[in-house]
């Protein structure tokens, strides 16, 4: 009797830990995945969504042929920094190695997206095991957000997430569970609607708007340099040589302000392509709205005293 007793138990216990095994995290277009594989999908997956890949030849489509998908980005990487890569490669050396080629934004972007697909698997595993008989759609990771199970015929929103391009993370992101228990689709594929998380448009008529008052703003200042330049009496007074420099500053920061939203922010916003770094431009404003306060005192400024 003790006997049977101990091998029940001992059968109790090998059978939760095969449930345990079974319990896998979904991503929405490509199935179920263990936690250690997920983990390290998801690199592939967030550097497809946030990073401008060149046109993936046929036959390697992130969605039909995953694995091809992985080894094209990997030559990708590999190609950038004449470096061999070998199967079964450590992610985090990948990830390290394609942040030197990726812009300091995309690379954090594609982080904070790897460490949210991480915690959304965790979620997935925490949770009760889901149950097909439900009636509802089954909690995944979508690319780009975390659903958990959902009643069928029913839309669930959230934040639109922080490392979207551009992303407006006070509007919401949806996603549809179909009356059959299934996640809407569009195309043959599991859909979420993050239309309005993305706020080009609008940017774009925000960028006019400055650009045009820039340049008025430059053409004012220009024509007050000429006046002030052009009068000598005004020219050697020290109070018009401070507010001639104050107004050089300015001029000098509209300047940058209006060739950064040429070059880049609409090359940005209308081709995804950004071809120099933000960080440039903003240490580079920055450093010319600091000088604004030292430029405005002439050399000989101390006579004031």
């Amino acid at each position: 009797m003790l006997s049977l007793l101990s091998m029940g138990i001992i059968a109790m216990c090998l059978w939760g830990q095969s449930i345990s095994a079974t319990k896998l995290c979904r991503q929405s277009r490509l199935g179920y995945y263990n936690e250690t594989e997920f983990n390290r999908l998801s690199f592939f997956w967030c550097y497809s969504y946030l990073v401008e890949v060149p046109k993936v030849p046929k036959g390697f489509h992130l969605f039909v042929y995953p694995n091809k998908y992985e080894h094209y980005i990997t030559d990708i990487i590999s190609k950038k920094l004449n470096k061999t890569y070998h199967s079964g490669m450590d992610i985090q050396t990948l990830k390290r190695d394609a942040c030197v080629v990726m812009t300091v934004d995309e690379c954090e972007r594609v982080k904070l997206c790897m460490k949210k697909a991480a915690g959304c698997c965790k979620e997935e595993l925490m949770g009760k095991p889901y149950d097909p008989e439900s009636k509802k759609c089954p909690r995944t990771w979508d690319g780009y957000g975390c659903w958990g199970d959902t009643p069928q015929h029913t839309t669930v929103r959230q934040n639109c997430p922080k490392f979207i391009g551009l992303s407006v993370i006070t509007e919401m992101a949806s996603k549809t569970c179909q009356t059959n228990g299934t996640w809407y689709q569009k195309g043959g594929l599991e859909w979420t609607d993050y239309e309005s998380c993305s706020n080009a448009k609008d940017i774009l008529v925000d960028v006019y708007i400055i650009l045009g008052l820039n340049v008025t703003s430059m053409v004012f200042l220009a024509l007050s340099l000429v006046i002030f330049s052009s009068n000598v009496r005004l020219r050697s007074q020290q109070r018009i040589q401070i507010h001639m420099n104050f107004f050089m500053s300015l001029l000098l920061s509209s300047l940058v302000a209006i060739l950064y939203d040429i070059i880049v922010t609409y090359e940005m916003l209308t081709t995804n392509q950004n071809y120099i770094t933000t960080h440039m431009y903003q240490n580079t404003v920055r450093y010319l709205t600091l000088s604004t306060l030292h430029i405005m005192q002439p050399p000989n400024a101390i006579d004031l005293m």
